[in-house]
């Protein structure tokens, strides 16, 4: 989450007046700091239906939630909408089996930062992202963990 955050404020520009997707969002912690850098409106997404209540309740505690819509389910929601920066903070398994997902909901010239993996897994989920014709932008590693971000050319 750290790594995630860091790597959100590298990319103010592309959150700031943007739509952001928070997939596998928990608490809805990088969801609410994207509203908070003024992203136009944020979706967080979580299998869990506690945490997506727990989303929601988050984001209205912390007033940004007029711009987070929280939603319990998986990949398959991102069917209604495109999204200028996809955040994941999600298992490696998982990303590897939504990425195409992602992929297909990402706008042209968006973001796709990845994390919740060990700096082990980035092989994998590199090979896979630019089999799917994303770009590389670059790594933050942290104790053997790593966040990733690539962008949609």
């Amino acid at each position: 989450t750290y790594m995630m955050m860091q790597r959100m404020l590298g990319i103010e520009s592309h959150i700031k007046g943007h739509v952001v997707l928070d997939m596998g969002c928990g608490t809805a912690i990088l969801g609410i700091l994207a509203a908070k850098m003024g992203a136009r409106k944020v979706f967080a997404v979580d299998i869990d239906a506690v945490a997506a209540r727990s989303a929601w309740g988050n984001a209205r505690w912390n007033r940004v939630g007029t711009r987070v819509e929280t939603a319990c389910g998986d990949a398959s929601l991102l069917q209604m909408g495109t999204y200028d920066v996809i955040l994941a903070n999600i298992h490696r398994n998982i990303l590897l089996e939504d990425m195409p997902t992602y992929v297909r909901s990402l706008r042209r010239g968006g973001h796709l930062l990845m994390a919740g993996f060990y700096e082990a897994d980035i092989p994998a989920l590199r090979e896979r992202a630019l089999s799917l014709g994303l770009t590389w932008i670059g790594q933050t590693l942290r104790d053997d963990w790593a966040c990733i971000e690539f962008t949609r050319p």
